[in-house]
């Protein structure tokens, strides 16, 4: 999911000023740009799932039971709403990066803070654990605060939340109690989905006449 969000966008980014040619030579709609960059990375993620499929395949049969149900279906729902942030975050940025092309630069230096802000390589748990150990040596539990700011301000991490629990839980028993999803989830995520359209698509729309001076 990571990986989505980011080559996506990485990718609308430069969809402007890497056509600049075309779009001097014939009238094309801007928007297809960053929006064919998007999609075409999407149809990529959903064909490269089918090495999940093959790995839980694997696994059902070791274990001797289906690790398949209805719920891995729902993986469709985090999809959709990281494809509409990504969208409307590539929209945002393929607009600026025609004005400030040191963009790119400022973003694959967020994309690094926005890895390790995404609890991919450890697991919110452990924020919990060590808030514990704060209240009981007598301090502020500020391990929570931060669990608390990657767990509902992060929409990446909301998207990436999902997509595991509905990939987890045929398979897990006992899901992590860090890892368990509920309404609030699906209303923040699709949520910040909105929000980062309804921005991206703005600026994009009010600057798209002024592409042809700077590109």
């Amino acid at each position: 999911m990571f990986e989505f969000v980011n080559n996506s966008v990485s990718k609308a980014l430069g969809a402007i000023t890497d056509n600049a040619t075309l779009l001097k030579k014939t009238y094309v709609p801007k928007y297809m740009f960053p929006l064919s960059k998007v999609t075409s990375t999407m149809v990529d993620f959903v064909f490269s799932l089918g090495a999940l499929v093959i790995v839980m395949v694997v696994f059902s049969v070791a274990q001797g039971r289906v690790l398949f149900s209805f719920w891995n279906l729902c993986i469709i729902i985090p999809i959709i709403q990281a494809y509409i942030f990504a969208l409307g975050l590539g929209f945002f940025l393929a607009q600026l990066h025609v004005f400030f092309r040191d963009i790119r630069y400022i973003y694959n230096a967020f994309v690094t803070m926005w890895l390790y802000c995404s609890a991919i390589f450890y697991d919110i748990g452990m924020f919990y654990e060590k808030a514990v150990k704060q209240v009981a040596a007598g301090s502020l539990p500020y391990a929570k605060y931060l669990a608390f700011v990657i767990e509902n301000l992060n929409p990446l991490y909301i998207y990436i939340k999902q997509f595991r629990y509905f990939v987890w839980v045929p398979g897990v028993d006992n899901v992590p109690y860090w890892a368990a999803v509920n309404q609030w989830d699906f209303i923040l995520g699709t949520i910040y989905a909105i929000i980062m359209f309804a921005i991206g698509t703005h600026f994009f729309k009010r600057s798209q006449d002024k592409f042809i001076l700077y590109i």
